[in-house]
């Protein structure tokens, strides 16, 4: 029995040490804390505010209105609210410096512009979204504004099926561990993925067709034209549509659509890329946020000192 008895400490205690080993090796790597979110009635959701920590090895903050890499709410100088969605966001694979947001704003101040640079996106909105946070704070009374948006935004509507707290990708609360974090965001789906198993919550869009163009385009439009207001849309391709030279039907159509209604954008397509700066189809690493800054900075510029 006592034999017995030792052999089961000892294994209780292997299994102790392993759990702690991997519970600092992931908070090493980066793991053990995460973008958390809440429900809002009247554009879906957004980030909660004042989160700040390093993932992956990169800074993540939000100011108090849940603002992506944004400074706190003042007037000085131009204000230049920009609006997009995971894209303009970064995500935690972006450090707030080498947002593109950031960037912009930093150089601006190298020109002696005061600038107050605002980043108002959250992953997976559309333009729709965005209009609604506008509306839902009038007090941030834009100078100018930017979205950046991609083809598929041309139909990116609210639908309002509540993800916070049920899909991984909109988590309502920090993980209780680093372990929790590996399981809950990744190695819980992979297991699905092997076991042919379905998760119903990354389903939530299933029966959704989305074709006709987002009212947020023209809500936009018509702010910016009542508001006297410059508006830049700075349009970011797929990594397929860079291979392919083209833009998507719905990137076509966004394009007729500015040319027909006087809006001025920058074509990131026609701009181009530096090379390696894409994480995925879609997404972009720090390199790729400098990108997106050296294309839009010339024609927010010119915006700026033409208004002046």
């Amino acid at each position: 029995i006592l034999t017995q008895v030792k052999r089961a400490f000892k294994m209780c205690l292997s299994i102790a040490v392993l759990v702690i080993a991997s519970e600092v090796g992931l908070l090493i790597y980066g793991l053990g804390q995460w973008i958390v979110y809440e429900e809002n009635s009247r554009y879906e959701y957004f980030q909660i505010a004042n989160l700040n920590f390093d993932r992956f090895g990169h800074h993540y903050s939000t100011n108090s209105l849940g603002m992506r890499a944004s400074p706190e709410i003042d007037k000085r100088g131009i204000r230049i609210l920009k609006f997009g969605d995971s894209v303009l966001n970064g995500g935690a694979k972006v450090s707030d410096e080498n947002n593109v947001t950031s960037l912009v704003s930093d150089s601006l101040s190298k020109l002696v512009i005061e600038n107050t640079i605002l980043n108002i996106s959250s992953g997976s909105w559309g333009t729709e979204n965005a209009f609604e946070y506008l509306q839902d704070h009038k007090e941030l009374n834009p100078d100018f504004i930017v979205l950046v948006f991609s083809s598929h935004d041309y139909s990116d509507n609210m639908h309002f099926k509540n993800v916070v707290g049920n899909h991984p990708n909109w988590p309502n609360e920090q993980p209780h561990c680093a372990i929790d974090d590996l399981w809950s965001k990744w190695l819980k789906y992979k297991l699905g993925e092997v076991f042919n198993y379905r998760f119903e919550e990354l389903h939530y869009l299933d029966n959704v067709i989305d074709t006709g163009m987002s009212p947020g385009w023209n809500k936009f439009h018509f702010y910016a034209q009542d508001n006297d207001i410059p508006m830049l849309v700075y349009l970011h391709p797929e990594q397929e549509e860079i291979e392919k030279g083209r833009w998507k039907l719905n990137g076509q159509k966004l394009i007729r659509w500015f040319d027909e209604n006087g809006i001025s954008y920058v074509d990131g397509l026609e701009q181009g890329y530096l090379t390696n700066s894409y994480e995925d189809n879609i997404h972009l690493n720090a390199k790729g946020h400098k990108s997106i800054a050296q294309n839009i900075f010339p024609s927010l510029l010119n915006s700026i000192r033409s208004k002046k």
